[in-house]
Formats: C-alpha cells, sequence, structure tokens
C-alpha cells in the first residue's frame, strides 16, 4: 500500500510540474504567435493545423532534456510531461489565434473609433451594442489605435476590465464544451473506429523518444531534417544578403497564363513546394489527398463554367462557402449517425440504465460530462442573450457553431488536412447559415449587430481548440498514459490561454498602433453596414448551394461505402473552396503522387521506410522557420517567412 501511495504522489508530481510549466510557457508562446502573425507578419503558426510553435518548444525541451537526464534527471521531463505541455500549449495557441481571440478583441472598440457622419454607424446599430462586451471611451481607444501608449494605466485598464472578464470567460465557456464534448466522442473515434490521426505522428514520435538523441536515431529522418534546414537557412540568409539565390518555394502563379476568359475566372492559382506540407501530405491517406486537389480544381472549374455559360451573374457564384458550410454540417451529421449506437449507450449510462460501456477509464465519467455540457450550454445561452441576440437566435448560432466545430474535428483526426479554414471574403459559419435562412430582415438590426459582434471568434476556424484537444487523448492512448491527466491539464490551459491572449494583444496594439489592430472589426461591421442599410430576406440560391455542399457529402460518403476503391472522399470537397487550399494544393499533389508511386513500386514496407524522412521535412523547416521567426522578433527585422 506504501509503494503504491508513493507513486500516485509520483504521478501527481509530474502532472503538477508538467502544468506548471505548461502555465509558464503559455504567455511566451502567445507572445510570439501575436508578435509574429499580428504585428510582423513573419508567419502565421495557428492556420496551419499543426502549430509550428509548439512542435518548436517540444523541440526546445527534448534539447534541453539531454542535459537534465544525465545531470538532473529528477528534472528531466517524461514523456507523460511533454504530452501534457504539447496538449496545453496547443491549446492555448489555438484560443491564441487569428481567427479566435485577435479578431475578438479587434471587433471591441472598433464600431466607436471608426464611426463617422458618413457610414452612419451611431445611428444604424451602437444602441444593440451591449455595455460590458466592448469598449466605447475614445480617449483610451486613442492609444489603441492613434497613439504609441501602455495599457498599464488606470484609464486604459478601466475601460477593458470588464470586457477583458466577460470575453476570457465566454471563450474560456466554449473551449470548456469542447473538451467535454470530446470526452463523449472519445471512446468512439479512438478506439471503436481507430481513425487514423496523421497530424500526430511528428508530435507522437517526439514525445516517444524525450530527447534529441532518440529522435534522431533515425538517419533517414536526419537526411529529411537537414533537406528542409538547408532549404529555410538559405532562402532566410538571401533576405539578408540577396546576392544568394533563393530556392523558389513559392513557385509561380498560373493566372499569368491564363488571362482569356472563361480562364481567368480561376483567379489565384498559384503552384508553391512547402516542404513541411509535402511531408505532411505523404502522412495523409492516399485518396484523401486526392480528393483534397481534385476538388480544389473541381472548385476552379465551377469558375470557369460559370464564366463561360453566363452564371457569373450570380452575385456570389459558385457560393463556396455555402457549398463549405453545408459540407461541414453533413461532415458533423455523418458522424454523429455513425456514432449513433454508442450516443445511445452513453445516453442509457448517464441515466443510470443498463448500457454496454464502461467508464471508469474516462477522463471523467460520461455523467459528469453531460452534466458540464448541459451547465455550460445554459451559461453560453445566457451569454448570447445578453450581448443581444434573441433566445432562438442564440440557439441556431451555439448548435450550427459546435456543428462545424465538431465536422472539423472529425475531419482532422481522419484526414489530418494541413489546412482548414472557412472563410473567403467573409465568414461561413453560423452567420451564413443564419442570414441566408432568414435574411437580414428576419434576423433584424439587434440579432445582426450582435452576430457582428461574435465575427472575431467566427471568422475562420484555422486555429480552432477542439481538434487539439482530442488529438491529445489519441496520443495518451498511443504511449499508454491515463487520458484523465490531459483532461485536468486542460482546464488552466483554457484559463491561461484565455487571459493571456486578451491581455497581450492589448499589450501589442497599445505598444504598437496602427490599422493591423482592427482587421476583424473591420471586415465585421463594414458588412454589418451593408446589411442594415440593404436588408434584404431569405437567400434562396445561397440555402440552395448548402443544400447542394450537405446532399453531394451524403452522396459521396454512400458512393465510398457502396464501391471499393472510390477515389474522392466528402473531406475534400469540404476543404475545396479554403482560402488557405490555394496554397497547398499543389504540395499535396507532389505529396500525393510520391505515395503512390512508393506503394505501388515498393508496398508497405516502402511506405514505412519513408515515413521517417517526411517526418524530418516537417521538424526540419518548423525548426529553422521557428529560428528565423525568432530572429525577426529579437532583432525587430524582416526575415524570411516560410509559410504565408
Amino acid at each position: 500500500m506504501t509503494t503504491n501511495t508513493s507513486a500516485s504522489l509520483g504521478k501527481s508530481k509530474s502532472i503538477h510540474k508538467a502544468i506548471l510549466v505548461g502555465c509558464i510557457l503559455i504567455p511566451s508562446n502567445i507572445y510570439w504567435i501575436m508578435t509574429i502573425e499580428l504585428g510582423r507578419n513573419l508567419a502565421y503558426p495557428t492556420c496551419i493545423s499543426l502549430f509550428f510553435n509548439v512542435v518548436f518548444t517540444i523541440f526546445t525541451l527534448q534539447a534541453l532534456n539531454l542535459i537534465l537526464i544525465r545531470l538532473l534527471p529528477q528534472l528531466a521531463f517524461s514523456s507523460r510531461d511533454l504530452l501534457i505541455i504539447y496538449t496545453m500549449l496547443s491549446i492555448a495557441s489555438g484560443i491564441s489565434g487569428l481567427d479566435m481571440m485577435q479578431g475578438v478583441v479587434s471587433d471591441l472598440g472598433h464600431v466607436f473609433w471608426y464611426a463617422t457622419p458618413e457610414n452612419d454607424w451611431k445611428q444604424l446599430f451602437w444602441r444593440h451594442l451591449p455595455k460590458h462586451l466592448i469598449v466605447d471611451d475614445l480617449k483610451a481607444l486613442r492609444g489603441y489605435y492613434e497613439e504609441s501608449s501602455t495599457l498599464l494605466i488606470p484609464l486604459h485598464i478601466r475601460a477593458w476590465f470588464v470586457p477583458c472578464l466577460m470575453w476570457t470567460g465566454f471563450i474560456s465557456l466554449l473551449v470548456v464544451m469542447m473538451t467535454c464534448l470530446n470526452v463523449i466522442l472519445r471512446k468512439q473515434w479512438i478506439e471503436r473506429e481507430k481513425l487514423s490521426y496523421p497530424i500526430i505522428q511528428l508530435p507522437l514520435e517526439m514525445i516517444r523518444h524525450r530527447d534529441l538523441s532518440g529522435l534522431f536515431g533515425n538517419r533517414t529522418l536526419i537526411i529529411g531534417f537537414l533537406l528542409a534546414v538547408g532549404i529555410d537557412l538559405l532562402n532566410g540568409l538571401a533576405v539578408f544578403y540577396p546576392v544568394i539565390p533563393q530556392i523558389p518555394i513559392r513557385g509561380y502563379d498560373l493566372r499569368q497564363l491564363l488571362t482569356e476568359k472563361p480562364w481567368s475566372a480561376v483567379s489565384w492559382l498559384p503552384i508553391r513546394f512547402y516542404p513541411f506540407v509535402i511531408g505532411l501530405g505523404f502522412l495523409i491517406p492516399l485518396d484523401l489527398s486526392f480528393s483534397c486537389w481534385s476538388f480544389y480544381l473541381i472548385y476552379k472549374l465551377q469558375l470557369v463554367i460559370g464564366s463561360a455559360v453566363g452564371l457569373r451573374s450570380l452575385p456570389r457564384f459558385p457560393y463556396g462557402n455555402e457549398q463549405a458550410v453545408g459540407a461541414y454540417i453533413g461532415l458533423c451529421a455523418l458522424a454523429l449517425w455513425g456514432s449513433r449506437r454508442y450516443l445511445w449507450a452513453i445516453f442509457r449510462k448517464v441515466l443510470t440504465l443498463s448500457s454496454p460501456l464502461d467508464d471508469t477509464h474516462e477522463p471523467i465519467r460520461y455523467r459528469t460530462a453531460t452534466l458540464i455540457i448541459i451547465g455550460v450550454a445554459i451559461l453560453l445561452l445566457f451569454f448570447c442573450v445578453k450581448a443581444g441576440l434573441t433566445l432562438w437566435a442564440s440557439a441556431i448560432f451555439l448548435v450550427s457553431y459546435f456543428s462545424i466545430s465538431i465536422a472539423i474535428t472529425r475531419m482532422r483526426a481522419e484526414l489530418g488536412t494541413p489546412v482548414h479554414d472557412l472563410w473567403y471574403a467573409g465568414a461561413s459559419g453560423p452567420d451564413t447559415i443564419m442570414v441566408n435562412i432568414f435574411g437580414t430582415k428576419g434576423l433584424g438590426s439587434a440579432n445582426l449587430t450582435t452576430i457582428s459582434l461574435f465575427y472575431g471568434f467566427n471568422r475562420d476556424y484555422r486555429s480552432h481548440p477542439q481538434p487539439h484537444q482530442l488529438e491529445g487523448f489519441k496520443m495518451a492512448e498511443l504511449i499508454k498514459i491515463n487520458s484523465r491527466s490531459i483532461f485536468i491539464a486542460t482546464i488552466p490551459a483554457i484559463v491561461v490561454g484565455s487571459f493571456a491572449s486578451f491581455f497581450l494583444y492589448l499589450i501589442m496594439t497599445y505598444r504598437m498602433p496602427g490599422d493591423y489592430g482592427s482587421f476583424a472589426g473591420r471586415e465585421a461591421f463594414t458588412r454589418l453596414e451593408g446589411w442594415l442599410n440593404s436588408p434584404v430576406g431569405t437567400d434562396y440560391p445561397g440555402i440552395g448551394f448548402m443544400g447542394m455542399g450537405l446532399a453531394w457529402t451524403n452522396i459521396l460518403m454512400w458512393l465510398r461505402t457502396r464501391f471499393l476503391g472510390w477515389p474522392l472522399h466528402p473531406l475534400g470537397y469540404a476543404l475545396a473552396g479554403s482560402w488557405t487550399m490555394n496554397l497547398i494544393w499543389f504540395p499535396l499533389l507532389l505529396s500525393w503522387l510520391i505515395k503512390w508511386v512508393v506503394l505501388k513500386h515498393g508496398g508497405l514496407k516502402a511506405y514505412r521506410q519513408g515515413i521517417p524522412f517526411f517526418l524530418g521535412l516537417i521538424l526540419g523547416e518548423f525548426v529553422m522557420g521557428s529560428v528565423w521567426t525568432i530572429i525577426g522578433v529579437l532583432g525587430n527585422s524582416q526575415v524570411y517567412a516560410f509559410w504565408i
């Protein structure tokens, strides 16, 4: 009994140490993210599914472990520690991303600072803005938008204190809801369906080995690592010394060749060669990578056909946002329908009826998770209603938001795509669904104003936190770690990540004021001005294309279940019209071709032998790319940006 107690205390200490280190590292990672994404445009880590800042941090801890294991083994990081820290940093980084907290804070003062007699915002919608969620003190906003100042003076702190508490609480509730949804879905997707989670292969290998000597024990990985480091090192030096030739990673834009109608309708068609995307693409199942680039080209073909037959007269043809939203809703519905027996068993478990499920080894009991979900849902509804949404609109908004959230989590678990976003000249989430169905007239000015205030965390879904939580549970299972420790670590990660993101964003914008501090506000309230000045009813073409996206998703899934070897996956269709797919379609095509050749001529053995090389490509680019961003931050200079 004494031995068991000592072991339990040892595990508890290990968890506490890892959580403490994670909480210490969260603010520095958030500052790093916001500096390079918002302040200097050096790179965009939260626009990639696998956050390179987190991978680099784990890489650094592994390097530190080389010393600690030999000199101070009691302080060395175990695999459990590294996994906890990785999961915490991933969640916090997602919260701090360009499409979550950065966008939220960008909204809060924009409508007052940029109000003019010409746009007449004061008369249009000021009356609908909730005082506890916005900042209307122009004196406090002057330092944010116009003058170099500091947040840490009484005037500024008073103006931002209440909105900070409200928004960090709201974002924390959103992410807690995601965590509990993952607790419910974990066993079905990880243990029963055994989804592949391709995106976790690199962090999993890093965490398993603990230090760099183990990680770099594979010669093939070293070759890939050095190749990617060499490319980024050469391109980075060329920024400082132009005489050094660059390796053209950013390639060529094919639209320069397509200048005649109808081909000119394809617009942007870049050819790029990101090594890390090629590496990630090699890990994706062959049919899924094929679906990504082929559906992207089909989407571009829709633009050409639309131009040729005159369909471009429709205002948003081919309604890529609407198709994508319909596809995401379809993916969520299919995922939940496929889990229906499992969910019914959980429902019986919650009601203390007979159920085949055992939740003793789950992160928390199913009944506890369900009660938290119900409680958080009530609080979220209350927040939305107090923010100005009607109760029915609040319910539709939250159901739509979490449906998309579940779809993205499923997409990452099954496909492992390097990117996922729903933004192209406007949001494509609950706001698109609600405006298309009810029209701006049906929603009314109060609901439209609140939807616009929510635009910051609904602008896009590139940095969405929910997939990172479930991936942490998956890695815990693979390396035989109790997933309860991962759940425990998510709570401080959510709270610290939310508050640090809000606070550090304000620190930066007050120190370096400029237009970059209002990017989401500009998009949200310019759109709101258009809605209110030109109200419209139900958008039947928009609803039709959402229905088409939903229908095609179901048809494609049906074809996959009926015809062995059917090459097109609905996940690729959902991603086809996204902005970031423009950047990665060609690297995915290359990785698909390489993988197809390897499997055809070398079989599964050759594929497995090749995986370390492509893991090295990802790691090498992330490490060297991170080093360049750190040099740019510390030296206050423009450096090579390996991504976007």
